[in-house]
C-alpha cells in the first residue's frame, strides 16, 4: 500500500470513530441532531472514499 494511501486511511479511521462517537453521544443524551449528524459523517466520508477508489474490493 502507497504511503499516500496509508495516511489517507487513518484519516478514514479518525473520522469514522468521530462519526461513532458523535452518534454514541446522540443515543446517549436522547439527541436526534447528534445521532443524525453521525449517520452523516459516516456516510459522507463512505461516500467520499468509495468515489476515490480508496476502497479495496477483492475483485480481480
Amino acid at each position: 500500500m502507497p504511503a499516500s494511501a496509508t495516511g489517507h486511511l487513518g484519516v478514514f479511521v479518525v473520522v469514522i470513530i468521530f462519526g461513532f462517537v458523535v452518534g454514541v453521544m446522540g443515543h446517549v443524551t436522547q439527541s436526534r441532531t447528534l445521532v443524525i449528524t453521525g449517520i452523516i459523517v459516516i456516510a459522507a466520508v463512505s461516500i467520499y472514499f468509495a468515489a476515490a477508489g480508496q476502497v479495496q474490493t477483492f475483485a480481480h
